[in-house]
């Protein structure tokens, strides 16, 4: 299963000239939608976080998989200590290891951020849930099958 986080949301150029600052700072305003996708189903499960604390990251994966799962991450330090757990370092401009990748979520989300950005431009926190929820219900109803796994 492959596991990823995306921040959606609160747009730099739109804060206020002394909050811009610091990485910390730019994900502050920003929505946390944590999600895994099954490979053997082509299934994406997608779920909005109240912020991106270890433990919460590391609870929703767990929740998911079983234990003989093997879960496929990049270098996010909250899944390190996940039983069968396999990273590909992004940092270090890796994003395929032979079958550790994140290549089908990583698409996922760039789907769900086109759609914030080119349909509707902005969503409340409070419906971010259900925005999330139709895109992952339609690619779940897609006939489409990745080719690279």
């Amino acid at each position: 299963m492959e596991v990823d986080e995306a921040y959606v949301g609160g747009r730099k150029k739109n804060k206020h000239a002394n909050k811009r600052f610091g990485k910390a700072a730019s994900c502050a305003s920003k929505t946390v939608v944590s999600g895994g996708r099954d490979r053997e189903s082509n299934r994406i499960s997608a779920s909005v976080l109240p912020g991106k604390a270890h433990a919460t990251l590391r609870a929703y994966v767990e929740e998911r998989t079983g234990p003989d799962t093997i879960i496929v991450s990049d270098e996010e330090g909250a899944y390190k200590r996940l039983p069968n757990h396999c990273s590909v370092p992004h940092l270090k401009g890796v994003y395929v290891d032979g079958i550790i990748h994140t290549n089908g979520l990583d698409s996922f989300w760039a789907l769900l951020k086109r759609g914030y950005h080119g349909i509707y431009h902005q969503w409340s926190r409070h419906h971010a849930q259900r925005y999330v929820n139709e895109f992952a219900g339609q690619h779940n109803l897609s006939h489409w099958t990745p080719s690279y796994g």
